[in-house]
């Protein structure tokens, strides 16, 4: 639970505080950093301070002194939090009071907040251990970095002010719902910046700043959002990949949910369609046991053995969206299973999904068909279509594959993995229009893989161009059953522009060219009727056909308008 916080992003949450920290009288502003390890909040703290500071340079450390406090528990980084202060505010000597204690072993935590006027931290990201909970008393949350709010928020003067890093399951886990729904009914929320997985250098936590001051007050909200490709613009910069300004009533609901997923008002205009569990049965393979396993069991191997199963158990990066896993043998006895889930199933046919996403990206999802009805395990989740429904296994491949699922996907999770639930409420089309075309297009992109097997080198790049094309076309059919508005529709396409698409053998990194801002559905944008009518194809045909009229009608029109026309 342990990751260093760089310097650029504890300038941003102190930068973004300082007209609140202003506001607080002189004498009361008391910095507090729990878990403070090497203390860069508090060295930064003593920066801002010295800045805003009135008194004279003679008073100026010990102002800093009595007004800066720290928590670590680590022996070593509690030595070097004060040596840190004290390279910070050279040539004045040590004296900063750094407490070595466990900020949830008592009161001690409560007792800082009562007397602090500003919390900057960073703290631990892990869940509590049973073990822990036991050591602890008054735990109230079972998430470290969520307990540190809790023993702190309460007891903060009125008008305090917070800048914290959470773990992102803060902003939406059920568990936690009671602590979000305090922090919006006595703090002004002014930032919720989401960050990516690779803003710690030695440790991989998708994470969130929420900046807040103790004032009953309902403003808008910055909800800001940091992309892996942006983390370095952001950092140098602080632009950010996405920014909207949301009311701070939005959250006001049952889980009080803090996120506001990318594309919001698409998914809005869908909230009266169908979901997928309407037409699918949907689940997560199974999961074996990890420990008290029979003597001498195997759960899972790459050559059979007595009473093994074929099935899947995982799969590699490259895999096309054509194509299955390697197959492994599976042991499906109730002795080595902690849970069955979906995954012990045999014989029926079944859409696979990958749990853990594929990239960072828009592009998150990768289905395959298997017909065979393969068990599989955690590393899957399974969509089988139900008898009553019109979907079959092609057209949910389609649709598992399509920029929508994967745009619904990614604005929707904010972990790491693809959770059965979310995939559960995905919207899905209010089909009444018959989905044959839909069928036939994905039997004739299945086609085209099989072909290219016998094609040669050269023959290939041309086949490789009908693979896209087709799949163009199945991604444009799978948009029409939507039927979204054509604003939307281009948003959502435009929203994948530079991701390189998974799971074909062919360059797919946008829908529509750069510069593109005619709200032309895909359908028709790929159309050959449109791709003739385009500028370039006219010029193509004019300078093929070309006669005495129509080129002395050519430089007319070149002459009037000029060449750019």
């Amino acid at each position: 639970g342990t990751h260093a916080t760089p310097s650029w992003l504890v300038n941003y949450i102190v930068w973004q505080l300082v007209d609140w920290i202003e506001n607080i009288p002189e004498d009361e502003r008391i910095i507090m950093e729990p878990a403070c390890g090497h203390a860069p909040f508090l060295t930064a703290g003593a920066r801002l301070l010295s800045f805003l500071y009135k008194g004279s340079e003679k008073n100026r450390h010990d102002y800093l002194k009595s007004h800066l406090v720290g928590m670590e528990k680590d022996i070593f980084a509690h030595e070097i939090a004060r040596l840190s202060l004290t390279l910070a505010d050279i040539p004045n000597r040590d004296g900063w009071n750094i407490i070595n204690g466990d900020i949830y072993s008592d009161d001690r935590l409560k007792k800082l907040a009562e007397q602090a006027t500003i919390l900057l931290c960073n703290p631990p990201f892990e869940d509590f251990s049973k073990d822990k909970k036991l050591e602890y008393d008054g735990i109230e949350t079972g998430n470290k970095a969520a307990e540190m709010l809790a023993k702190t928020l309460p007891y903060m003067k009125p008008n305090s002010v917070f800048g914290v890093i959470l773990p992102q399951g803060f902003l939406h886990k059920k568990k936690l719902a009671s602590l979000r729904r305090y922090v919006l009914d006595h703090f002004e929320i002014r930032t919720i910046c989401t960050l990516p997985d690779n803003v710690f250098t030695k440790a991989r936590y998708p994470s969130t700043l929420l900046l807040g001051r103790k004032k009953q007050s309902k403003k808008n909200v910055s909800y800001i959002r940091v992309s892996n490709s942006g983390c370095d613009l952001f950092a140098e910069s602080y632009q950010a990949s996405t920014e909207i300004v949301a009311k701070q009533e939005l959250y006001e609901t049952e889980n009080c949910n803090f996120r506001v997923p990318e594309l919001k008002e698409i998914w809005e205009y869908c909230k009266t369609c169908d979901c997928l569990s309407d037409v699918a049965n949907v689940g997560q393979g199974l999961v074996f046991k990890g420990k008290n396993l029979p003597a001498n069991s195997v759960t899972l191997s790459s050559e059979p053995f007595q009473g093994s199963v074929r099935g899947f158990c995982s799969y590699s990066q490259n895999l096309k969206i054509t194509e299955l896993p390697n197959e492994f043998y599976l042991n499906l006895s109730s002795d080595v299973i902690r849970r069955p889930q979906w995954g012990t199933a045999k014989g029926k046919q079944q859409v696979l999904l990958n749990y853990s996403r594929v990239s960072s990206g828009p592009w998150r999802l990768k289905a395959w068909i298997d017909k065979k009805g393969h068990p599989v395990t955690s590393n899957f989740i399974v969509m089988r279509p139900i008898k009553s429904s019109i979907w079959t296994l092609k057209t949910l491949w389609a649709l598992a594959n399509s920029p929508f699922a994967n745009a619904f996907a990614y604005c929707n999770s904010m972990e790491r993995n693809n959770m059965a639930g979310m995939i559960r409420s995905m919207p899905v089309p209010s089909v009444l229009q018959d989905l044959s075309r839909l069928e036939k297009l994905v039997e004739g992109y299945f086609i085209l893989y099989q072909k290219a097997k016998q094609f040669t080198l050269g023959e290939d790049a041309k086949n490789k161009e009908n693979k896209k094309n087709c799949l163009l076309k199945i991604d444009a059919e799978i948009l029409r059953l939507y039927d979204l508005p054509p604003r939307l529709e281009k948003k959502l396409l435009d929203f994948f522009a530079g991701h390189k698409r998974k799971g074909v053998d062919f360059d797919f990194d946008r829908y529509y060219p750069e510069n593109f801002d005619s709200y032309i559905p895909l359908r028709m944008f790929i159309s050959k009727e449109f791709q003739n009518s385009t500028v370039e194809n006219v010029k193509k045909w004019v300078d093929k056909t070309r006669s005495k009229e129509i080129a002395k009608a050519w430089d007319n029109a070149t002459n009037a308008f000029g060449d750019d026309r």
